[in-house]
């Protein structure tokens, strides 16, 4: 870790109370740059996680770094945010972090359909996803979503809509396209 860090870490470490703060912006360049700031953040007043792989120099899929990535995903402070914004560091996390927050931001440069499936699907299992806004640079946005699910009404933009049913409930997700970005959300469906 960095001089600075280790000193700002120390000076947490010191204070007798976590600190009250609603959002946390980082670009980390190790999983251990989080685990020196987050715990020391008061669980439940922290709202927004945004993480920015800007300057990430370490392997976070090493078997070492996932475990610390792990810790991470079990810390109050993570569990009780409710929104995550992942820039360009869609990749520093396991698939699992679609299940833990209501309202995701995705910043990402490359994206296939299978990906955008696969996170759909994670979403449609999370018993609290809401709202996920995708901006994926450089792409076709109408071909990511044209394999999820079903078209939308009306048939007219039929292209920009996506149903995708989540079976044994009453809940949909709807893909759309909406100018450079892909929104997903939960919602309730009419069934008659």
């Amino acid at each position: 870790m960095s001089p600075f860090l280790t000193k700002f870490e120390y000076a947490l470490r010191s204070l007798k109370h976590q600190i009250a703060v609603q959002t946390l912006m980082i670009r980390p360049e190790h999983p251990d740059h989080v685990l020196a700031i987050l715990p020391y953040l008061r669980p439940g007043y922290l709202e927004d996680i945004l993480i920015d792989d800007g300057r990430v120099k370490a392997d976070w899929k090493s078997d070492e770094n996932v475990r610390k990535v792990e810790q991470i995903m079990q810390l109050d402070q993570w569990k009780q945010a409710e929104e995550l914004y992942l820039q360009e560091s869609l990749d520093m996390f396991p698939d699992e972090v679609f299940v833990q927050f209501k309202k995701y931001w995705i910043l990402a440069l490359s994206l296939s359909e299978n990906q955008l499936t696969r996170i759909g699907f994670m979403f449609a299992e999370s018993p609290i996803f809401e709202h996920c806004e995708f901006v994926v640079e450089g792409h076709d946005n109408y071909h990511l979503i044209s394999s999820i699910g079903v078209p939308g009404p009306p048939a007219g933009i039929y292209r920009r809509v996506r149903h995708l049913m989540i079976p044994n409930t009453d809940k949909l997700l709807i893909f759309k396209v909406s100018g450079g970005e892909i929104k997903i959300d939960k919602q309730t469906r009419d069934i008659q």
